[in-house]
C-alpha cells in the first residue's frame, strides 16, 4: 500500500471524518489477500451483520490493520490461519486479529509496542522490518481514544492482537 509509508513516518495527526468499522476492515482486507494467498494462508473476517458508525481517521485506522494482518501473514506458517473477529461492546468495538503462527514469549508481550522493539535477535531475524510499525499502531489506536494489546501462550503458539475503540471519541478540536 502507497500510504503504508504513513504508517512509519510517525506523522500522527488524525484527519476525522464518518466512517464505519466494516468499511475499513474491507480496505484492510483488499490488501493483505494478494500476500495472504501467495503464502496459501487462510483468512476469515467476522463483522456484525449491522454497521458500526466510527468518526476516526480511516486511513490511519487502515494502515493499522493493514500493519497488524501483515504482520500476521508475516509470522504464520504457509497453509496457516488468521482470523479477524469484529465485537460490537455497545459504547465500543473489539477487534480480535488471532494466527496461528510463531507466536510471542510471554515475556516479550509488554515490550512489543515499544519504538523499535522487534522479538527476534536482529542478527538471526529472518523477517524484514525497522521495528516502528507497532509502535506506531499503538499511538494512532490511542489517538483514537483505544487500546491496543497482544496475547500469546508463547512460542509457536499464535498470537492475538486487540484493538478496543470508542464509538464516540473524547472531546477534542477537529
Amino acid at each position: 500500500m502507497k500510504n503504508m509509508n504513513l504508517l512509519y513516518t510517525g506523522k500522527t495527526d488524525l484527519v476525522l471524518s464518518q466512517s464505519n468499522i466494516h468499511e475499513i476492515i474491507d480496505i484492510a482486507k483488499k490488501e493483505i489477500t494478494p500476500t495472504a494467498d501467495a503464502k496459501n494462508i487462510k483468512t476469515s473476517f467476522e463483522l456484525p451483520s449491522s454497521q458500526i458508525p466510527l468518526r476516526c481517521d480511516k486511513i490511519k485506522l487502515g494502515l493499522v490493520f493493514v500493519n497488524l494482518l501483515s504482520n500476521a501473514i508475516k509470522f504464520t506458517p504457509s497453509g496457516g490461519e488468521i482470523k479477524l473477529k469484529v465485537l460490537d461492546k455497545k459504547d465500543n468495538v473489539l477487534i480480535s486479529i488471532q494466527d496461528n503462527g510463531r507466536g510471542i514469549p510471554p515475556e516479550k508481550l509488554d515490550k512489543i509496542f515499544e519504538d523499535f522493539y522487534q522479538v527476534e535477535n536482529h542478527l538471526i531475524r529472518e523477517s524484514g522490518g525497522l521495528g516502528v510499525g507497532l509502535s506506531i499502531a499503538r499511538k494512532i489506536v490511542e489517538l483514537h481514544g483505544g487500546k491496543i494489546w497482544a496475547e500469546s501462550e508463547g512460542v509457536n503458539l499464535g498470537s492475538v492482537f486487540y484493538i478496543r475503540l470508542p464509538l464516540s471519541l473524547p472531546s477534542q478540536s477537529d
